[in-house]
């Protein structure tokens, strides 16, 4: 029997080793794919909310810039500057990403003065004024700001490309709206300008796995967020970063609105995924070292195989012991048979579980085990009766012997008597014969 669940075990274990080995590799290729997947939609979700974030904060920025612009366009001919300060003030102090505000007059608008520039900014706790950008020499028209307001044709706001501040050791930026009179005619705008460290809270916050870290760049690839600070405060720019694979895949980022691209570091393969913000085009990018991808996988497989090990363990066993059933139950049926075999009628009935082959051969051998016990059964009833009926002719057999033995005798007394007659016949012809040459010498006599 032990060579039977051997071949049993040969035949099966392998096939079983196959399949879940093959399960496995599916399994694994399409764990990769389903990984990749999902850290894909991971990557860009986590961008567009942090896009989102990003966008959001700045739109507070603009709302606030309109604003003060629709308001300024409305009361500029009769509304004293003290006026618009206390308002200004309000605004930057209730708003802790606003930094300072200014309204920049075109010539002679403003109470015919040649340069109106009030500015407002903060100053720790204080919100201080200041008209030295109102000259000349500082020439606000030619601004950035400025310009970016004066293009606008209708109300809107625009936010210039941040920039790094040396001073205040913060990345700043100014979003300008234009001023209009009541024909629609261009007097001049409105300036908001902004520190941005709660975005670049944002990209430090934008992590993925152990590798994943964020890049902020601005539409050209200025960098405004990256785990070198350095960068942020050289002003470098992505595209033309020192790192020349890193520098070609920024082509891609800086020209599409979002999607993935790969670049090599320090001889690892990087993954970087990207947005754009909407309106101000800045580029939210989130790279993860390709092995932190593949670990996933890796841990996948792993833990497949483990399972897969443990899987053909515990079906080697589970095949053991249904083997052992079985080859139990034949060794029964084997010795069963042996005695059967030898014609040992007398032992008890294979027990019959369950209603698979081995309990249909078992239950075929108990009828065939009553049905020869009763024949043999029948064969010795009718071999008492014939012993019965022997017994019976052999007194028979006896009492005739002995009747026979009598007859013998009564031959014997009437052979003897034939015999003696024989004698006395022959005596009688002999006289017969003697009275005949008798009788045919006295014919001869007489004649």
């Amino acid at each position: 029997m032990k060579s039977i669940k051997l071949k049993m075990l040969l035949m099966i274990l392998p096939l079983v080793i196959a399949a879940i080995l093959v399960i496995s590799l599916i399994s694994g290729l399409l764990s990769d794919r389903a990984i990749s997947g999902q850290t894909d939609q991971t990557a860009q979700q986590t961008l567009f909310a942090a896009g989102n974030t990003v966008n959001g904060d700045l739109e507070k920025i603009r709302s606030t810039a309109e604003n003060i612009s629709e308001m300024v366009s409305a009361t500029y001919h009769n509304t004293d500057m003290d006026d618009y300060e206390m308002g200004l003030s309000r605004i930057i102090r209730d708003n802790p990403m606003i930094l300072g505000s200014g309204l920049w007059f075109e010539k002679n608008v403003y109470m015919d003065n040649e340069y109106m520039g009030p500015y407002w900014y903060r100053d720790g706790d204080n919100i201080v004024k200041t008209m030295d950008y109102s000259n000349a020499e500082y020439d606000y028209f030619s601004q950035e700001y400025y310009t970016n307001a004066k293009a606008l044709t209708s109300m809107g706001a625009v936010i210039t490309d941040p920039y790094y501040d040396e001073t205040s050791g913060m990345i700043m930026a100014s979003c300008s709206a234009p001023i209009f009179d009541e024909h629609s005619n261009f007097i001049g705008c409105v300036t908001v300008d902004m520190e941005l460290s709660s975005i670049e809270e944002v990209g430090a916050g934008i992590k993925m796995g152990k590798t994943g870290r964020a890049i902020m760049t601005t539409a050209d690839g200025t960098y405004l967020y990256t785990d070198d600070k350095s960068k942020t405060e050289s002003g470098a720019n992505i595209s033309e970063d020192e790192n020349k694979s890193l520098a070609g895949a920024a082509k891609n980022i800086l020209s599409n609105e979002s999607g993935e691209v790969s670049f090599k570091e320090s001889g690892k393969k990087i993954i970087a995924y990207y947005v754009t913000v909407p309106e101000v085009n800045w580029k939210l990018i989130l790279r993860v070292d390709e092995s932190q991808i593949r670990e996933e996988v890796q841990k996948m497989v792993m833990t497949s195989l483990i399972l897969c090990v443990v899987s053909i363990v515990v079906i080697a066993f589970l095949i053991t012991l249904v083997v052992s059933r079985i080859t139990k139950q034949l060794k029964v049926v084997s010795g069963f048979s042996g005695e059967l075999a030898e014609g040992h009628y007398n032992i008890e009935e294979i027990k019959e579980k369950g209603k698979d082959e081995l309990a249909v051969m078992s239950k075929a051998l108990n009828n065939m085990y009553r049905s020869t016990r009763g024949i043999i059964e029948n064969i010795a009833d009718q071999s008492n009766e014939i012993n019965d009926s022997a017994n019976t002719l052999g007194a028979m057999s006896e009492e005739l012997s002995a009747e026979f033995m009598h007859i013998s005798e009564n031959m014997s007394t009437v052979n003897d008597a034939m015999m003696s007659t024989g004698a006395a016949t022959e005596e009688v012809s002999a006289s017969v014969q003697n009275v005949n040459e008798s009788v045919e010498q006295l014919a001869a006599e007489t004649v």
